[in-house]
């Protein structure tokens, strides 16, 4: 039982991270066509999708009776952090390989997003939403 309830708390945490990156995407660039500053542009997409996981996170994956305001700074520090794992990851893959770019940064990518979300699910589930 333990187990299943695993795989669809994994499942759901995969599902709002996919969800949460089309969220970003769709901020970013709706602000971007209102010609905002696209760093700007980024940040509030980011943070918009921080705000959105979170939500989700809390309530669908991890169903998490915490309030609020008591979670929501923890989750930030995570996201921020994961982030930089995410930027160092992504820099020493690709000093590593070299070789074809083309298939260097998409290699380079996969590794960073797969450290940050095994990251982020861990501490989400064992600290920040941990009943």
């Amino acid at each position: 039982m333990a187990k299943k309830i695993l795989t669809y708390e994994f499942i759901r945490f995969l599902i709002v991270g996919f969800s949460t990156v089309f969220v970003d995407l769709i901020i970013y660039i709706l602000l971007l066509s209102l010609s905002i500053n696209r760093n700007i542009s980024k940040l509030i997409g980011f943070l918009s999708g921080t705000l959105y996981s979170y939500n989700l996170n809390k309530s669908w994956t991890f169903k998490s009776d915490y309030k609020y305001k008591e979670k929501l700074l923890k989750y930030f520090i995570l996201y921020f952090f994961s982030m930089y794992l995410n930027i160092q990851v992504n820099r020493q893959v690709l000093m590593v390989l070299t070789t074809d770019y083309s298939i260097s940064y998409k290699i380079a990518f996969i590794c960073a997003t797969l450290c940050s979300a095994i990251l982020n699910y861990f501490v989400m589930k064992y600290f920040i939403f941990k009943d």
